[in-house]
């Protein structure tokens, strides 16, 4: 349910704005480029490997501010690499935290390691991470993040996290700012949930199969 609200609520961010008076129509372009990593590889018949890819749009052009959006989704992106490394693991390998070529190969590392102690583990490990804008505007800058990995289990997890700069500064802005009354927000939101999800109304979301705070609708926790 949080990635089509996510969805959702960005693309009501300027309709319920009141704070920026920044209009839904005043669109700006940004020039992008294409980061391409690849490390490792996977032997999909054998289940033995590990494979790390990164594909992601980046800005590309002079200023201080775009300079400094670019240097922190790169960060982000070596955030989510590095977060599927044990955390002890990273502490004693700090270089990890700016080389996304070391956070693999302590990726790699920690899979050999466990391939070692259980020779019959199926399965390769991978992480697959894009990014792309969504919106800009002559203000803020709006970006998505998916991260998908596997590492052996019942099924591999799946992630989405949206951000927002600031165009002035390069500053990540929190994206509560956009809105000025947030029950009208989840009203507007919910509405649109169960029109994209087809469900009506009236329907109950737990009976349709959704996990509830206290059987009501809620908004993701960063927007709360």
């Amino acid at each position: 349910m949080m990635k089509y609200v996510s969805l959702v609520m960005l693309i009501l961010f300027f309709s319920c704005n009141t704070k920026t008076h920044e209009s839904s129509n005043s669109r700006a372009s940004i020039p992008m480029r294409i980061e391409n990593l690849n490390f490792g590889s996977c032997d999909t018949t054998l289940g033995r490997g590990t494979k790390l890819s990164i594909k992601y749009s980046e800005p590309e052009g002079e200023g201080d501010a775009l300079k400094k959006i670019k240097m922190g989704l790169a960060a982000k992106v070596l955030e989510r690499v590095n977060s599927d490394t044990d955390s002890a693991t990273i502490v004693l390998h700090p270089e990890v935290k700016t080389n996304v070529k070391v956070a693999f190969d302590l990726f790699d590392s920690e899979y050999k390691n466990l391939i070692k102690e259980y020779p019959d583990a199926p399965g390769c490990w991978e992480i697959n991470i894009t990014g792309d804008s969504v919106m800009t505007t002559s203000k803020y800058f709006f970006y998505k993040l998916r991260h998908y990995a596997f590492m052996g289990g019942a099924h591999p997890n799946s992630f989405t996290s949206y951000h927002a700069f600031d165009l002035a500064t390069g500053e990540e802005i929190d994206q509560r700012i956009f809105v000025t009354d947030s029950l009208l927000l989840l009203n507007i939101v919910e509405k649109r949930f169960r029109e994209k999800q087809k469900i009506t109304a009236h329907a109950n979301l737990e009976k349709e199969g959704y996990f509830l705070v206290e059987g009501k609708f809620f908004l993701p926790q960063n927007y709360v």
